[in-house]
């Protein structure tokens, strides 16, 4: 699949952090990559308008923007693949962070050894 335009989405440090490695590498590959941060659009409401023309989605965010986001795209008719990171915030509830990404496409889990290892 030929990505022209590819959104991430997420919405604190965190995960704004756990993007930069594929977002870096998907600008290598010559991908048109935008990050959108839900704290500074106000929501996934007004995030969600930017999305419209996006090829691929990615979402760094909690199970619950996730779950508004996707139902906004789904409102719209966005025919975007939808990719969800598991950014390795570990929370109490770990089956429910899981269970959230479902509706996604794709969903992307953590790998225990480190990017930089070679």
């Amino acid at each position: 699949m030929k990505c022209h335009s590819i959104k991430v989405v997420y919405r604190s440090f965190a995960h704004e952090k756990a993007t930069r490695f594929l977002t870096h590498k998907l600008r290598e590959a010559g991908c048109r990559v935008d990050a959108i941060s839900l704290n500074d659009f106000g929501g996934p409401k007004e995030a969600a308008r930017e999305l419209n023309d996006a090829d691929m989605v990615v979402l760094s965010c909690g199970g619950k923007d996730i779950n508004e986001i996707l139902s906004l795209l789904r409102d719209r008719n966005c025919k975007a693949l939808t990719v969800a990171l598991f950014p390795g915030i570990v929370v109490p509830e770990q089956l429910d962070a899981f269970v959230s990404r479902v509706r996604c496409s794709i969903t992307l889990l953590n790998c225990k050894i480190p990017a930089n290892t070679p």
